[in-house]
């Protein structure tokens, strides 16, 4: 398969996949629709922002192949990396916090508490990893790594 064949592929499930993302929201929107309950709608509201992230994430993918190309430098990174540093600490503490609080709590009458705590352990847990995979990005570009 080409270079030019795998690109075409690509944006095809792509386009695909952001169809799904779209049946996402709407199917959240209706549940939310149909119930008042803050922790049901709360969990159906992350998942259609995620679900509508994911979609502009996959635009941005499909317009980087079919409308323009971008490419990340080592000045593009430099430029910005000691806030990078820094936010990679702050994520760390969330981290440290959740796991705190996640770490006294056993009894049952949290459960519905101690489940949305570990969703966003789980986010900034995500947060992390994809600060860590930035800086990966960043040693595989930089001249000097």
């Amino acid at each position: 398969m080409t270079s030019k064949e795998m690109q075409e592929q690509m944006v095809s499930n792509l386009k695909r996949w952001q169809k799904i993302e779209n049946a996402s929201v709407v199917s959240t929107g209706k549940v939310m629709e149909k119930t008042d309950h803050p922790l049901l709608r709360m969990v159906m509201e992350i998942i259609q922002r995620d679900s509508q992230t994911h979609y502009h994430l996959q635009q941005m993918i499909i317009d980087s192949m079919e409308v323009k190309p971008f490419s990340l430098t080592p000045e593009d990174i430099s430029a910005v990396w000691d806030l990078i540093e820094n936010h990679i600490e702050i994520e760390k503490s969330t981290i440290e916090m959740a796991n705190e609080i996640l770490g006294n709590m056993k009894a049952k009458y949290l459960t519905p508490q101690i489940y949305l705590l570990r969703y966003l352990l789980k986010d900034e847990e995500k947060h992390n990893a994809m600060l860590e995979a930035l800086e990966q990005v960043k040693k595989d570009i930089y001249p000097y790594a």
